[in-house]
């Protein structure tokens, strides 16, 4: 019997946000889900341990007890056009914009500063930082790293998980914690008042307020990864690919440009973006579109290559702890397909 390659998507975000499910309900209703809506309802559901980027890793075969622990600024930097430098641990460090919400801080977005705007806000902030002993370097403008001693790495939150919500409660912690709050509060004292800001807010953009540290750790030892290739244009998947020591793909533009790709016995992981800033900053009606679009372009083309006998199975994973699976001929063909709003 001919042996078929398999394909399991990563993709944060596609079931949106639990304690909003209400409006994202609403929201599904408006589009045409119905492909993704069959999927689920045939499909076994499975546990996937791990958060945003956990559950990733733990596909990958690096599992920590909570994500917070796992080293994925290391990863990150080793995915990284220039590499990992041998030895030494890493932070992430973003730019970030916080805005004051009543009684509480709010770490609103994401920031991509202009590649002039970084080195200025690069050579800033390095002034400081250099009384610590530290030194910032951008590998892109919205990803910035720290290189730092193992026993300087304080305690974070990823970034993925806070965004959207109030800072206080995953502010750094653990021994380095005090240090890294009053390192904090320089850096946006530095930034509240320095030129580039009053530009950026004057055309309309968000200013970078802060950065936010996350992801601290050394790479671990390599270890096996139980996929022939991985596909993603995140360098955390570039990253957990060299770590493996499997190899990497640029994500094609569709589902039917990655199948053009595949030949013979193998399995693959897909990494998507997924819509996930549109679920944690709860933006129920570009996340229905998001999801839409990506039926058509991705799992439309991919279960037609099931049934077409190409694939020999199709997996779909959520980010946020569940997977489901589809294998063998329409498992559970019986079953007739529920609504999609039956799955957030």
């Amino acid at each position: 019997m001919k042996t078929l390659p398999s394909l399991t998507l990563y993709v944060p975000g596609l079931l949106g946000r639990r304690d909003l499910r209400a409006s994202f309900r609403a929201e599904a209703a408006t589009q045409d889900l119905g492909l993704l809506a069959w999927f689920l309802s045939r499909a076994r559901a499975e546990p996937l341990a791990g958060g945003h980027h956990g559950g990733l890793c733990a596909l990958c075969g690096l599992e920590a007890e909570e994500e917070r622990a796992l080293p994925l600024a290391a990863l990150s930097r080793l995915g990284e056009e220039e590499g990992t430098p041998a030895g030494g641990c890493w932070l992430r460090a973003d730019p970030v914009c916080l805005e004051a919400d009543r009684d509480c801080v709010v770490l609103r977005d994401r920031v991509v500063p202009a590649p002039d705007q970084v080195d200025s806000l690069l050579a800033l902030l390095n002034g400081h930082l250099a009384e610590e002993g530290l030194r910032l370097e951008a590998s892109a403008p919205e990803r910035w790293y720290l290189s730092l001693a193992q026993s300087r790495v304080p305690e974070t939150w990823p970034l993925a998980h806070v965004l959207g919500q109030d800072i206080h409660p995953w502010m750094p912690a653990g021994t380095e914690g005090r240090r890294w709050r009053r390192l904090l509060n320089e850096i946006q004292m530095l930034l509240h008042d320095c030129d580039i800001n009053h530009a950026r807010r004057a055309e309309g953009s968000l200013p970078v307020t802060s950065l936010w540290p996350w992801g601290g750790g050394c790479l671990p030892p390599a270890s096996s990864c139980p996929w022939s290739r991985l596909w993603g244009n995140d360098p955390l998947v570039r990253g957990l690919a060299r770590w493996g020591g499997i190899s990497h793909g640029t994500l094609p533009g569709d589902g039917d440009a990655l199948l053009n790709e595949l030949a013979g016995p193998s399995a693959h992981l897909v990494v998507e973006e997924g819509p996930w800033r549109e679920t944690r900053l709860g933006e129920a009606e570009a996340w229905a579109a998001w999801l839409a679009a990506w039926q058509a372009r991705w799992l439309a083309p991919l279960l037609a290559a099931c049934r077409a006998g190409r694939l020999g199975g199709l997996a779909l994973c959520d980010g946020a702890g569940r997977c489901y699976r589809l294998e063998g001929r329409w498992r559970r063909w019986w079953r007739r397909p529920r609504p999609f709003g039956d799955f957030l």
